[in-house]
């Protein structure tokens, strides 16, 4: 049966702290995990088998601050920094007030883009981070109901 519209998430709701540091103007993040397959013959057929497993996403935000040029100068001088980011999705309208969060430790980044701006337009930053999978915690769920 289908679910009623008023329990479809909005991202309206959603936090995301950097570095325990609350990023007040995110309008998109995404994480996922990818499975890294060899092929292993089994008689007559190919098969596969998951051999390890990266993860990557990227996380957009309004500038309000300067956590760009903070995070650029974490990494001068040769440094390799890592960082956290913590996600909690609380949709009034979810299913029994249930909330969704997120904890993704051992955070690289990609590339930190510390400067960009255009006359007439919100200065808006993207940045691509990558993560190993087994540092990921589901902190809450969304249960379906029985």
């Amino acid at each position: 049966m289908d679910k009623p519209a008023t329990q479809v998430l909005c991202g309206t709701w959603g936090r995301v702290w950097f570095d325990g540091i609350e990023v007040g103007n995110v309008t998109n993040i995404t994480a996922s995990i990818t499975n890294n397959y060899e092929d292993v013959p089994v008689g007559s057929d190919v098969d596969r088998k998951l051999v390890s497993q990266t993860g990557e996403g990227t996380l957009t935000f309004n500038q309000t601050d300067n956590l760009t040029s903070k995070l650029a100068k974490a990494y001068q001088g040769g440094k390799d920094p890592r960082f956290v980011i913590e996600t909690n999705l609380k949709d009034p309208s979810a299913l029994n007030g249930q909330q969704e969060g997120y904890t993704i430790n051992n955070i690289s980044l990609d590339s930190v883009p510390f400067l960009g701006m255009e006359k007439g337009a919100l200065i808006s930053k993207e940045i691509s981070f990558r993560f190993t999978p087994s540092d990921l915690v589901v902190n809450d769920e969304i249960f379906p109901e029985e």
